[in-house]
């Protein structure tokens, strides 16, 4: 439900917000303070049946990230990590990374082809 009406917000502006307020008229177009979207995605996961909750989406935008080949350094911005090394945490490998990087070393090359 949400998305639909976000998809129809966009008409009407152009915020590069993800998540804006869209049902209360004072503040329509703003971004969604913090606690309003994590109440909203603890709705849709629960109507969904899943038990997810919305730090788990770090992970998954700094994993396809780094799959897309960003920066490293960009990375850790889009992340607000201070430090390089903290945003590791958040990158995570795949079986099939791990196949790719084990064949790459028989082929003779550093990573996947």
């Amino acid at each position: 439900m949400y998305l639909e009406d976000r998809i129809d917000r966009l008409v009407q502006d152009n915020s590069p917000m993800d998540f804006v307020n869209l049902y209360a008229r004072s503040h329509a177009g703003e971004a969604l303070k913090y606690s309003n979207a994590v109440k909203m995605f603890y709705r849709a996961s629960t109507r969904a049946g899943a038990r997810v909750n919305p730090h788990m989406t770090r992970h998954t935008a700094a994993t396809r990230w780094k799959r897309a080949g960003v920066p490293a350094r960009d990375i850790q911005e889009l992340l607000g990590r201070r430090s390089p090394a903290s945003q590791l945490v958040y990158e995570h490998a795949t079986d099939q990374d791990l196949r790719d990087a084990i064949e790459g070393v028989r082929r003779g090359s550093p990573g996947p082809s």
